[in-house]
């Protein structure tokens, strides 16, 4: 007598479904994980997001300071070397106003300063320096906004050895 097989044995469903629920379980998991890791990244971009935002706020304070300074250094001004002078003197060798720097560039009187926004960057400002006269009645005008490196941040896995952050 011959034995008839036909269909699938009681094992093979088992192993089957074993699969599957192993598969769900991997596919959950790196789920989760990726969900977490994107949640960390946004925690962080927010945090420089803001971090980047509160030294902005700060240079549109010092930056009114500027103006206001330079708007009285005119009215007490009489002509266009004048100015420049009291400018010069003003913020130049300056202890309380240490921050700022004032260089002279193919004519142009610039004033920069730079605040920290974190760590590792700080916003760079470069103003043009200008003498409010019946041409133009600004009294600066912004040169350059712009986010660089600290150059006293170090990076802390090159520090440890690790060889990661290396670059030749």
């Amino acid at each position: 007598m011959k034995k008839i097989t036909g269909g699938m044995n009681v094992g093979t469903s088992s192993v089957l479904s074993a699969f599957v629920i192993l598969c769900l379980v991997t596919f959950a998991a790196l789920s989760f994980l990726s969900a977490n890791t994107d949640h960390n990244l946004s925690k962080q971009a927010a945090a420089k997001t803001k971090e980047y935002y509160k030294a902005c706020t700060d240079a549109d304070i010092v930056l009114v300071q500027i103006y206001n300074e330079l708007n009285e250094t005119a009215a007490e001004s009489t002509d266009r070397e004048e100015y420049y002078k009291a400018v010069s003197s003003k913020y130049k060798n300056n202890s309380s106003k240490s921050f700022y720097t004032l260089t002279e560039d193919e004519g142009m009187t610039k004033l920069g300063f730079t605040l920290p926004i974190n760590e590792q960057q700080n916003l760079q400002i470069l103003l043009d320096i200008n003498y409010p006269d019946s041409g133009d009645y600004s009294v600066f005008h912004i040169d350059s906004y712009k986010t660089v490196m600290n150059p006293e941040w170090h990076d802390d896995s090159e520090a440890e050895g690790s060889g990661l952050m290396k670059f030749d």
